[in-house]
Formats: structure tokens, C-alpha cells, sequence
């Protein structure tokens, strides 16, 4: 399909770039190489610096005359490029990703924010390692607030709570709905960490709008549960919202890089104006 609509394309004059788009958990450098944080991916990715774009890019044959790109971001990136098409009037805003791991896209003047070395939104390493469902040994493999606040660590503290059936989060949270009290705890603990966490972007970033993704950012009652604890203590309060594309907005993420990726390309092409 892919290989006639680029034939297509090019028979009406046309050139079309294929792409792949990849997003997984850590920190990748700027060669596709993933630095940290990758715990949550089978394998030891970190110490191979196995460059997972270059050998695609090679192990896919061209089509046509086309090379195929491949296009490799963080997930918490991703999902803050999913929703760039949401914010036409906003110009700072976050995507905070919480279920079976933990990041944060960030959109500043509305360019998707890096950081210097690709790090910006690993918010699982900030120093928040309270909560009954912390795991010490856990935070050295995955960072502190990642381990305490992720759906491993919800179910931990549901196991230590004396919660039944805890076996997932979203059993957790399910419990919690029916009047389980030890489960409502969690949950409320749950949302006070994220609280915290929004609060400490909210005094560096002051975003204008935060967005809650992921299993856990988007149960029922939760996004509202983290507005109460804001209230009590950001000193200002970014409108606080769930992602409008649910499960889909990783993927979505994917397709937006290719269309910036596209754009890119389109721009290179127009040729400069004559000088006069």
C-alpha cells in the first residue's frame, strides 16, 4: 500500500518521504541511542548503545528511489506532540504520562522542549520517594518518583493496605469506586504525589495548561482528585485536563513527527527566492 501510494505521488509529480516513528521509555541522545531510563524495556538497551533508527533505516530496503526515515522519541515526547493539535492558543503547556511507567512532554513558546541533553520530562527522578507503595530497590533502577508513584507502586501499596484482588492498578482504582476504604486511601495517595509533581513543574515552568495521560491519569475521578491537592499548594493553577486522545496519543505522536518531518523537507525544497 505504502510502496503505490509513493508510485502514486511520484507520478504526479510528487515526492513523498516514508518514515517510521518509534517512541519508547528513557532518555535518547540525538543519534537514537537510548541513555536511561529504559527500565521498562526488556533487555539491556542502556549499556548496548544499540542505535535502534540507523538499523532500521538499514534492514528496510528503499522503495522506489525513497529512503525510508525513522524517526525515534521519547513516549512522554510523543504524547506531547499528540496533543500540539489541540493548543492552537496555548503557548506552555506539559503532558504528564502515568501508568506502567512515568514521563512528561513539555511545549514551550510552542516548540516541543528537549532539553540539552534530551532529558527534559524525565520527572521519575525527582526526589519524591514518600507513598506506602515506594520500593527503594526499585527507585535505583527507575528513579525515585517513578517507583513511588507509577502502577507497580499503586499496587504495592494496595498489597500492603490489606486491599483484595490488587493486582493491577486498575483493579486498585476500581475498588476504591466500589467503596473499598484502604483502596480510596491509596488513590488519594496516589493523587497527592502527582500533585507534588505538577507543582514543582508549575514553579519552574508555570505551564498554562497540564495534561493527564496514561491509565492512571485518566481513571475516573483522578484528574480531579489532583486539583484539590493543587489547590493547597501551587502558587498559580494551570487549567488541568485529561489527554483527548486517550490510548491512541503515542501513536498519534508518531504520525505528528513524520507530518513535522514532512514539513520539514517541503520547506528545504522551495527553492530561494532570486536575489535582486
Amino acid at each position: 500500500m505504502l510502496k503505490g501510494l509513493i508510485e502514486a505521488a511520484d507520478a504526479e509529480g510528487l515526492k513523498l518521504a516514508p518514515f517510521i516513528g518509534i517512541a519508547c521509555p528513557g532518555v535518547i541522545d540525538a543519534d537514537g541511542s537510548i541513555e536511561k531510563g529504559a527500565q521498562n524495556l526488556p533487555g539491556n538497551w542502556e549499556s548496548s548503545k544499540f542505535n535502534l533508527p540507523a538499523s532500521l533505516a538499514e534492514a528496510i530496503p528503499m522503495i522506489g528511489d525513497h529512503d525510508t526515515a525513522v524517526l525515534m522519541h521519547n513516549d512522554g515526547v510523543a504524547q506531547g506532540l499528540s496533543e500540539v493539535p489541540f493548543m492552537q492558543d496555548v503557548e506552555r503547556w506539559g503532558v504528564l504520562t502515568i501508568g506502567t511507567g512515568l514521563g512528561m512532554g513539555l511545549v514551550l513558546g510552542g516548540k516541543l522542549h528537549r532539553g540539552a541533553h534530551g532529558a527534559a520530562g524525565e520527572i521519575g527522578y525527582m526526589p519524591f520517594s514518600e507513598g506506602h507503595g515506594a520500593d527503594l530497590e526499585d527507585a535505583r533502577q527507575r528513579g525515585s518518583f517513578e517507583a513511588a508513584s507509577t502502577a507497580a507502586a499503586v499496587v504495592r501499596a494496595a498489597t500492603r493496605a490489606g486491599v483484595r484482588d490488587a493486582s493491577s492498578a486498575q483493579q486498585v482504582f476500581s475498588a476504591a469506586e466500589h467503596g473499598d476504604t484502604a483502596a480510596a486511601a491509596v488513590v488519594a495517595e496516589e493523587a497527592l504525589l502527582v500533585a507534588k509533581a505538577v507543582c514543582a513543574v508549575i514553579t519552574v515552568v508555570d505551564p498554562d495548561l497540564v495534561v493527564l495521560g496514561g491509565g492512571i491519569g485518566q481513571a475516573p475521578g483522578f484528574m480531579a482528585a489532583v486539583q484539590v491537592n493543587l489547590a493547597t499548594m501551587a502558587p498559580v493553577l494551570p487549567t488541568v485536563k485529561t489527554s483527548a486522545l486517550g490510548a491512541d496519543a503515542v501513536v498519534q505522536g508518531c504520525v505528528a513527527a513524520g507530518l513535522d518531518r514532512a514539513w520539514e523537507l517541503v520547506i528545504a525544497g522551495i527553492p530561494a527566492p532570486p536575489s535582486e
